[in-house]
C-alpha cells in the first residue's frame, strides 16, 4: 500500500490504512497495492502455481487463486502490469531436478525474494544463497520436492522410480531377460564365467542359509503333507477349502467387486460417461469420469481408514498429475447398514492438511542487464500474504515487506 511505504510492523501488530485498522499486511480493505513501482516478472509466459495448477502470470486474473508462502491458496485481487519499464532485470538460476526451462527465471531488480535470511531484493541475490521455495512429497522418497520438479527431488529418486515401474511391466522385464540371456551366454562362450564355479557358489550359500538338505525345498513332500492334513481338518476336504479361501477371491478378481459393480451402475443410471481401471502414471484409479474432471475411488470404510496414510500419498501423486482434477472416495461399510458417503478431495482441499512443505534451493547463477527499450512486467496483488510461488520458488509483491518474528520464519531442512 503506497501509504505504508517505508513503514515497518510486526505481522502480528496492529496498523492503519487511509484511517483504517488493517487485518495483516495485504488487507483488501486497504485496497490492493497500487504501485508496485518496478516489481515485476520480464516474460508473461512465466507459470505461477494456482489451484488448476500452472499458470502463465500473463493469463492470471483477479479472483483466481494462488499458492502463497504460507501453504494456503488465497485470492488474486488486482493485477498490476507496467507497460513502460526501462530499468534493470536479474535473471537467476537455481540448482534443482527441473526441466531447464524451470531452472532460472527473469525479474526486476528490486523484486523481493524469500530466502532463507529473509526477504532480498533480487539485485542483491549471489551464488550460494538459498530460495525458499514450496514443494509436495516426492513420488520415491516422500521428502519436499521442489512444485516444478515433476514429483521428484532429485536426479536419483526418479532414476530409481523409473526402475521400479519398469521392472512392473511385462514387457520390460522380458527384454531385460532377453538382453542378460545373450550377455550371459556370450560370457560363457569367452570363458569370463565358469559354470561350475556357480553351482558350487549356489549350492554353498543355500547349505549356509538352511542347512542340511541346501535349500527349503527338499523338505516340501512331507511340509505338503501336514498341511494337507491340516487343511482337510479345518475344512472337511480340499475342496472345502478353496470354496471358503480361494472361489471368492478369484470371483472378485475377475469379476469386479460388488461395490464397484454397484458404483458402474449408478453412473449409468446417471448417464455419466466413465472409464474403468483408469491409468495414471503407475496407479490404477478405479473411475474416472472425465467430463467432471472427477476421479472415484471405491473404499471399504475398515480398509480406507487403515492405509490412510497411503491413501493421501496416492491421491496427491494422481492430483499432481491432474492438478485441476479432484479425487472421491465412495466409502462404505462393509461390517453395517450405514449408507456410504463421499469424501472429496483436491489440491486445494489437501493444502489444509499441510500437504505443501517449505524447502530450500540454492541460488547457481545471477546475471544483470538493463532493457534496451521500455517493456511490460508483469506482477499481481494476493489477498492477505501478498505472496505467490512461481517455478516453485516464493516471491512478494507488496510494498509493505512484513518483518515476521523468528518463530514464524524457523523452517527446518536437511
Amino acid at each position: 500500500h503506497e501509504k505504508m511505504d517505508g513503514v515497518i510492523v510486526n505481522s502480528s501488530e496492529n496498523f492503519i490504512v487511509n484511517g483504517m485498522p488493517m487485518n495483516g499486511p495485504g488487507d483488501p480493505k486497504g485496497g490492493p497495492a497500487e504501485t508496485c513501482n518496478c516489481r515485476c516478472f520480464s516474460d508473461h509466459q512465466t507459470p505461477v502455481f494456482t489451484d488448476k495448477g500452472w499458470v502463465k502470470i500473463g493469463k492470471i486474473k483477479v479472483g483466481d487463486k494462488v499458492l502463497t508462502h504460507k501453504g494456503r491458496f488465497k485470492k488474486v485481487t488486482k493485477i498490476i502490469n507496467t507497460s513502460k519499464y526501462s530499468g534493470y532485470f536479474v535473471k537467476v538460476w537455481i540448482d534443482a531436478f527441473a526441466s531447464e526451462r524451470m531452472k532460472h527465471i527473469g525479474l526486476t531488480e528490486d523484486h523481493p525474494v524469500m530466502t532463507d535470511k529473509g526477504w532480498v531484493r533480487a539485485s542483491e541475490l549471489k551464488k550460494g544463497d538459498l530460495i525458499k521455495g514450496m514443494g509436495l512429497p516426492c513420488r520415491f522418497c516422500g521428502k519436499p520436492a521442489l512444485l516444478s520438479s515433476k514429483g521428484f527431488c532429485s536426479r536419483s529418486c526418479h532414476s530409481k522410480n523409473n526402475t521400479k515401474e519398469q521392472g512392473s511391466r511385462p514387457e520390460h522385464r522380458e527384454i531385460v531377460s532377453r538382453k542378460n540371456k545373450i550377455n550371459i551366454i556370450k560370457q560363457y562362450e569367452i570363458g569370463d564365467r565358469d559354470r561350475f564355479a556357480v553351482i558350487k557358489n549356489a549350492r554353498k550359500a543355500l547349505f549356509k542359509k538352511y542347512g542340511p538338505g541346501g535349500f527349503l525345498g527338499s523338505h516340501r513332500l512331507s511340509i505338503q503333507k501336514d498341511l494337507e492334513t491340516a487343511l482337510i481338518k479345518k475344512y472337511g476336504s480340499m475342496l472345502g477349502f478353496m470354496k471358503v479361501a480361494s472361489w471368492k477371491g478369484l470371483t472378485n478378481v475377475n469379476n469386479g467387486h460388488p461395490r464397484e459393480k454397484e458404483m458402474a451402475s449408478m453412473l449409468d443410471r446417471e448417464n455419466r460417461n466413465f472409464m474403468f481401471q483408469f491409468p495414471v502414471g503407475r496407479r490404477r484409479v478405479d473411475f474416472y469420469v472425465p467430463e467432471e474432471k472427477l476421479f472415484i475411488e471405491v473404499d471399504d470404510f475398515v480398509h480406507h481408514g487403515r492405509i490412510a496414510d497411503k491413501d493421501l500419498e496416492r491421491d496427491i501423486e494422481i492430483l499432481k498429475e491432474y492438478p485441476d482434477h479432484k479425487i472421491g472416495h465412495y466409502v462404505f461399510d462393509s461390517k453395517s447398514r450405514f449408507a456410504p458417503k463421499w469424501e472429496y478431495r483436491s489440491l486445494e482441499s489437501l493444502n489444509h492438511d499441510g500437504v505443501f512443505q517449505p524447502l530450500f534451493v540454492r541460488v547457481k547463477k545471477v546475471v544483470s542487464w538493463k532493457a534496451r527499450r521500455p517493456r511490460m512486467v508483469y506482477n499481481f496483488s494476493v489477498e492477505g500474504d501478498e505472496t505467490y510461488v512461481v517455478k516453485g520458488m516464493i516471491f512478494h509483491n507488496c510494498t509493505i515487506i512484513p518483518i515476521f518474528s523468528e518463530e514464524e520464519t524457523r523452517v527446518t531442512s536437511e
